[in-house]
């Protein structure tokens, strides 16, 4: 305890109050360095916008006038495609997707995307009971369709024996 200005304080209080104190003003700053970048035709038409949220988080909005769309797809044995559809006179962009796997016996197949300019592959963990293989990506800025009126699609691998399997697409279309 001591004292200031005739007023008694408990030191571990002050300490405290000094210390929530710091803790306030650094995620107040650190939120004012999260600001948004300034508009540009590039990310009001190709790529979803930031958005600065509470202190620490970044949520992402798409672009004005664009359409959310997502998909899912599920299955057994055999792959699974999960599609977004092409639409006439809109691209195509795929922001993320979700695939899951489980079967008798764990393995590692391929999952494929197609309807990009370059198609990409990624490795899809297959699980065993209890353990389910997962495969998550989310792309940003988000991935554009080859051409306008292309649609994307997410090709599970095969999760063989046993096998049950899940794949979740996300994206949106916007008008060129």
């Amino acid at each position: 305890m001591f004292k200031i200005a005739g007023q008694f304080f408990f030191a571990p209080l002050v300490a405290a109050s000094l210390f929530i104190s710091a803790l306030v003003g650094f995620g107040n700053w650190l939120h004012a360095q999260q600001a948004p970048p300034a508009p540009s035709a590039a990310t009001s038409i190709a790529q979803p916008v930031s958005v600065v949220g509470p202190v620490g988080t970044t949520q992402l909005s798409y672009p004005t006038g664009a359409t959310p769309i997502e998909t899912n797809a599920s299955g057994t044995t055999g792959a699974v495609v999960a599609t977004l559809p092409g639409t006439a006179g809109k691209t195509t962009y795929l922001c993320g997707f979700n695939a899951t796997a489980l079967a008798t016996a764990g393995t590692v197949t391929n999952l494929t995307i197609t309807g990009l300019t370059t198609g990409f592959n990624f490795l899809q963990p297959v699980g065993t009971s209890p353990l389910v293989g997962v495969t998550t990506e989310t792309f940003y800025p988000c991935v554009q369709a080859s051409a306008v009126n292309t649609a994307i699609v997410v090709n599970g691998g095969l999760a063989g024996t046993g096998g049950l399997q899940q794949v979740n697409v996300w994206g949106y279309q916007s008008a060129n």
